[in-house]
């Protein structure tokens, strides 16, 4: 058997689309200058933070390089690092030039060799103030170490982030053959899942080893399963090479600096078409493009393992059926992400447009506009209120409130819904694919439903924008509450409590993952998202021991 070594990885060569050579080279420099200006403007201006200031500037840098690379199609990473090095060195180095050509006279403009004297005056007479010290009226005194320090460390982030963030595009899998980058699906395994996943790759045991995840919630904590494919117009993935790469964290403790720090256990290592098809249960858009291009593998589940239950299962399946058109999807329409996003910034106008109010209210006051000076204040002191409130306990109740308004307006339109839209015990829920709480995304849901427990029929049915599911009692598998924290929350501050239902098809067993979201203007805590899943699951366990 073929050892991990000996398999096939990817090659990154040298390629790049030379017509496209001046834009990777003269688009960074471009930005390196701008950069420059824009330092040498914060240090004349005194706001010129240390190590922030260019730290920032690098990382914009950086991502200037990043998007240059990729649309030049340069897989040559020493040509990209060197790019990265050249512009971060003009973009750190360049605003010392400008501060000294603001001294020299006309004569001596293009005299790069004072440069070097210029800097080494300025690490002997730069000081350093503390923003937060009141000024010692005798002046600070220049120190000479900590500047120098300052230099090389400023120095090294803006051209450490360039020449990285380059070198990481560089580094990513390229299709010569279809001239495009490869797409990336990242699926997460537990810790201590990196060695197993390598021995079965090596000895062929895939299916098992998809078959025994089970989920992971802590993304920072998780070992990240990196699938590289292309996503070609109407031909099958699996006719084009599939990579994977495996990292895993440095440490899984929490209180570790380096937590987030990950080695790389397996580097772009060609898959086979078996082996693609064996890590379907953990690649879901994966499956769903391998659906579409292969008729075979269509309505095919992921499998999910799950502890048996407590009785014998039944005969009795799930029901997963499209909405008809022209009825399907009118919710999550192409521009949905973006409304719901302009809606959750609602909060943010009521607490910004409220201090507006008030200091445009009192300065009326001032101007002996009395009454109306008071109101507008009062009324902005109200908004202000109102949005300190909403922001602070009512998180993400605008735009559930304007979802579940559209999805029961979209529902009402359908002449046969499982689930009327009207019907007082139907509850708004969003189904949230695992993979989303792996990286940040304007919008985590994959589809939106309106839910109702049957007790009578003892049936779960969900109505949904794209989706109808009709779940009789002996067809749960499972049901359970479990938390997880959103990707920008690495602090796991805010729980996110869903309910991990376990439901059989004809064809195996499916994870949803189904968020109750909150639609009152009641505080939302943990223990309230923690409460709220535990009595949906107490429900739908309902069902089955009914």
């Amino acid at each position: 058997m073929t050892s991990l070594e000996e398999r096939s990885h990817y090659e990154p060569g040298l390629g790049i689309a030379w017509l496209r050579v001046p834009v990777l080279v003269f688009l960074p420099l471009i930005a390196a200058v701008a950069l420059a200006w824009c330092l040498r403007t914060a240090f004349v201006s005194g706001w010129y933070f240390v190590i922030l200031v260019p730290g920032v500037g690098g990382l914009a840098l950086g991502g200037v390089l990043y998007a240059a690379v990729g649309w030049a199609h340069c897989r040559n990473r020493w040509l990209a690092v060197g790019v990265g090095f050249i512009a971060g060195a003009i973009g750190y180095l360049g605003h010392y030039e400008l501060c000294l050509l603001d001294m020299l006279p006309p004569q001596l403009a293009l005299r790069p060799d004072v440069l070097p004297h210029y800097i080494a005056f300025r690490m002997q007479t730069d000081v350093t103030e503390d923003v937060g010290k009141p000024a010692d009226p005798k002046g600070e005194k220049p120190f000479a170490p900590l500047n120098w320090f300052a230099f090389i460390w400023e120095l090294g982030m803006v051209i450490g982030a360039s020449a990285w963030l380059a070198w990481t595009r560089a580094r990513r899998a390229y299709c010569q053959e279809l001239k495009r980058w490869m797409r990336r699906e990242i699926a997460l395994v537990p810790a201590g899942a990196g060695a197993e996943f390598a021995d079965a790759l090596h000895s062929g045991r895939l299916v098992e080893f998809a078959a025994a995840q089970r989920p992971v919630s802590d993304p920072q904590g998780a070992c990240r399963l990196i699938v590289e494919h292309t996503l070609p117009s109407g031909q099958s993935p699996l006719n084009h090479p599939v990579y994977v790469s495996l990292e895993s964290p440095v440490s899984t403790r929490p209180w570790h600096l380096h937590r987030n720090m990950r080695r790389i256990l397996l580097r772009q290592v060609e898959l086979r078409p078996a082996e693609v098809l064996a890590l379907r249960p953990l690649l879901p858009k994966l499956t769903q493009l391998l659906a579409q291009r292969h008729v075979e593998l269509r309505d095919l589940p992921a499998v999910v393992p799950v502890a048996p239950s407590a009785g014998p299962p039944s005969g009795e399946v799930a029901q997963i059926m499209p909405v008809p058109e022209p009825f399907r999807q009118r919710v999550r329409t192409r521009w949905y992400a973006v409304w719901v996003n302009l809606v959750a910034l609602v909060t943010l106008v009521y607490f910004a447009g409220g201090m507006a109010l008030m200091a445009g209210g009192v300065w009326l006051a001032a101007e002996k506009a009395m009454p109306v000076g008071w109101f507008i204040a009062a009324l902005g002191a109200a908004s202000f209120l109102w949005g300190s409130y909403t922001g602070l306990f009512c998180m993400c109740v605008p735009e559930n409130r304007w979802i579940e308004r559209r999805l029961r307006q979209a529902v009402a339109e359908r002449p046969d819904p499982l689930v009327a839209a009207r019907d007082p015990e139907a509850i708004y829920v969003s189904l949230i694919p695992r993979e989303s709480f792996a990286k940040v995304q304007l919008t985590m849901s994959s589809d939106l439903l309106l839910l109702k427990v049957n007790e009578r029929a003892r049936q779960l049915l969900m109505e949904g924008d794209a989706d109808r599911y009709r779940i009789p009692a002996g067809a749960i598998a499972g049901c359970e509450a479990e938390c997880f924290f959103h990707p920008i929350d690495p602090q796991h501050t805010k729980q996110l409590w869903m309910v991990r239902l376990l439901v059989r098809l004809d064809t195996g067993q499916r994870e949803l993952l189904l968020s109750a979201d909150a639609t009152r203007w009641t505080p939302t805590t943990n223990a309230v998202r923690r409460r709220t899943a535990e009595d949906l699951c107490r429900r739908i366990d309902g069902l089955r021991a009914s």
